[in-house]
């Protein structure tokens, strides 16, 4: 009854013998034996099932836990109709989705959800190219988000991000494709006083070098001239970081 923090599969595991145990937080690497493990521990206030794919019954069930302040979630073979109900976790503080199918009514019903208390968000979309409205109706939904973590097809919404997510203090941006189409996204005026921490990891293999020069220049400029009061840098896979574009981020700064 010590135990607090379990992580275990459990596919072979009888959900009585869970019930002496009092959890905080909980991991399962599979979903059989998932809701009725759940059952046992009613004051869970952190539940990670990024490797159980459940389905609609056992999401539904989750989001009548009203004591659970983190969720993570994998959520491909959850009905993107039934993600609203998210919005009845009204003690939510964490919530990470990850998704790998190109359905994007997820992240459309994903930016209907209101949830002013949420202030830890991570949306990974890797195979779907997220346009700037969705993150824009997403602030305006998410208003009190501090750490965003993004991963999804398009770097040019990183502008967009950092212009509508005002009180974020970290944000890990990871495009993460091989067929990304850069642009040359407007930075015109933004400028993040909150932001302390930024990761970015590009990873444009099969883009041509101008459009790569291009990218990396804008990034330079946004770092540069949008946030002036970072204090740490992460840069992954950025190919066109040279010397000259190295040095005008670390100048004056």
């Amino acid at each position: 009854t010590n135990i607090k923090d379990l992580e275990f599969d459990p596919y072979y595991v009888d959900a009585k013998l869970m019930a002496p145990l009092q959890l905080r937080k909980l991991t399962l690497m599979s979903k059989r034996n998932a809701i009725a493990i759940m059952k046992t521990q009613p004051n869970l206030e952190s539940l990670n099932l990024t490797r159980a794919l459940i389905g609609d019954d056992d999401f539904l069930y989750i989001c009548k836990m009203k004591k659970l302040q983190s969720l993570k979630l994998w959520v491909d073979i959850i009905s993107y109709e039934i993600l609203h109900n998210l919005r009845n976790l009204e003690n939510l503080r964490e919530l990470s989705v990850n998704y790998d199918r190109l359905v994007v009514e997820y992240v459309t019903t994903l930016s209907t959800i209101f949830h002013p208390h949420l202030t830890k968000l991570e949306i990974e979309f890797p195979k779907l190219k997220i346009q700037p409205e969705h993150f824009v109706a997403i602030s305006t939904n998410f208003p009190n988000v501090q750490h965003l973590i993004v991963k999804c097809q398009s770097i040019g919404v990183i502008g967009i991000i950092l212009q509508y997510f005002r009180n974020i203090k970290t944000l890990s941006f990871d495009c993460d494709s091989d067929s990304v189409k850069v642009v040359n996204f407007p930075i015109n005026d933004i400028v993040n006083r909150n932001l302390r921490e930024l990761y970015i990891q590009d990873a444009p293999y099969n883009n041509p070098a101008k459009d790569q020069f291009q990218s990396t220049q804008t990034l330079t400029s946004l770092i540069k001239n949008s946030l002036p009061n970072l204090e740490k840098l992460k840069i992954e896979n950025i190919l066109a970081l040279n010397s000259p574009f190295f040095e005008e981020i670390l100048d004056g700064n």
